[in-house]
């Protein structure tokens, strides 16, 4: 087993823990003072839960525990918490911490990935069930029968999704992306700035005809008003909003499109991405970070973040994008302001600099991966195995391969493949088939 199993709590740490993000929502710790998380990290124990992933809208967060469960903190002025409740949800229906939970059918069932847009949320669980939430007016849960749902209902696969298994999933501002297991393409939402490839749904997903199977699109990465897929074959298409140059079709061309275009300079080696609020990170197969818009060189958008971060000696180990880049390092920690002997750094971008904003964050150990969820402008981040839980748990036939998959390209007959750190997750099992 790994060594995050079995958990009774999880360390998590927050930046920019403000209280304007929980004025109509909830609020963790609602007695603790996190002014401090403006200027550094702080860090948020939850209680007898072992979070496993974590999951951001614009302001509003879910927790996935190892068990499938869901916890929510943030705004729910439509019920996108999926708690039952609009606004406030009562003290006595909370959890850990004063943490909300998810309402209805789903509460039963194992939930292995939710997204959240700009006031709805989606959620899949192990099997292939998907759920929704939240707002509605421009139907982007994938149904007409109601404006908003408080509590999350399901999209039956054969009526929303032609009786395909749906593996990954994604929310834009007011739209919602679906891959399904044999690579199809599905869009809900009114195509506002394009993020829905042109497409407008009213009753149900309507499936894009991008032409993309061969790439093999495995992960969903939206930012506001736009929709990023993640592909085996090291390349990213995307559609939507460009107005900021931040997916980085053709650098100083910055207006909005209705189709997936081929983003982020064209290149063909890239493992993740995040797209966040008018920009977007990037990670390549040999480990280099790259952002856009670039804000040291505005004749290009794509730029590598060491163009930036000019720290020597530091080793990038994960990044992110909200309303602006933040990104951890592996530095080992030797100044009085931290202690020795601990190791991991975080930054902020900040107009044309970074700020070292680590306050009380350090690695647990050397074999875990930082992750880093953001909203507009607060960011969770947390750790994970290189495993993960949640492969461990539920399908440990493809935990010998995991390794080799995310080290080496793999080859086929339509040439080389490349995959990202979340290619064996737990919702991507298709891989097997």
């Amino acid at each position: 087993m790994s060594s995050i199993v079995n958990k009774t709590s999880t360390t998590l740490y927050v930046l920019e823990f403000g209280s304007g993000s929980f004025y109509d929502g909830i609020r963790p710790y609602e007695d603790k003072d996190f002014s401090k998380s403006k200027d550094g990290l702080v860090k948020l124990e939850i209680k007898d839960y072992n979070i496993v992933k974590v999951r951001s809208g614009r302001i509003h967060t879910f927790l996935i525990t190892s068990e499938g469960k869901v916890l929510g903190f943030g705004s729910n002025s439509y019920g996108q918490l999926g708690s039952g409740f609009c606004g406030q949800v009562p003290k006595e229906k909370r959890v850990s911490v004063g943490l909300s939970t998810v309402a209805g059918p789903l509460s039963e069932l194992n939930v292995v990935e939710a997204a959240g847009g700009g006031y709805h949320s989606l959620f899949l669980t192990d099997e292939y069930r998907v759920f929704v939430c939240g707002r509605n007016e421009n139907h982007q849960c994938g149904t007409n029968e109601s404006d908003k749902f408080p509590t999350p209902i399901e999209l039956d696969l054969s009526t929303k999704f032609d009786n395909c298994k749906v593996v990954a999933i994604g929310a834009s501002n007011s739209s919602s992306c679906f891959l399904t297991m044999d690579y199809r393409i599905y869009v809900a939402g009114d195509n506002t700035n394009g993020s829905c490839g042109g497409v407008k749904t009213t009753d149900r997903p309507l499936r894009v005809l991008a032409n993309l199977e061969i790439e093999r699109p495995f992960k969903i990465t939206c930012g506001y008003d736009n929709t990023v897929l993640i592909c085996e074959s090291g390349k990213c298409f995307g559609t939507g909003c460009n107005s900021c140059g931040q997916l980085a079709v053709e650098d100083k061309v910055h207006s909005n499109f209705s189709e997936f275009k081929h983003c982020f300079n064209q290149r063909t080696d890239i493992i993740d991405a995040c797209s966040g609020y008018f920009g977007s990170c990037l990670q390549t197969l040999n480990g280099e970070y790259y952002y856009c818009p670039s804000i040291k060189n505005k004749d290009i958008d794509l730029a590598p973040l060491t163009s930036v971060f000019t720290q020597v000696g530091a080793k990038i180990i994960g990044c992110a994008y909200g309303d602006y880049c933040v990104w951890a390092t592996d530095e080992v920690q030797t100044t009085k302001n931290y202690g020795d002997n601990k190791v991991g750094k975080f930054y902020r971008m900040r107009d044309n600099t970074f700020i070292d904003v680590t306050g009380e964050f350090y690695l647990p150990s050397n074999n875990v991966q930082v992750e880093i969820s953001a909203q507009r402008d607060l960011f969770v981040i947390y750790f994970s195995d290189i495993i993960g839980d949640l492969v461990e748990r539920q399908f440990p036939f493809i935990k010998e391969l995991y390794s080799l998959a995310i080290t080496t390209r793999l080859q086929d007959e339509e040439g080389d493949h490349c995959f990202g750190k979340d290619f064996f997750s737990d919702i991507f099992v298709h891989a097997q088939h």
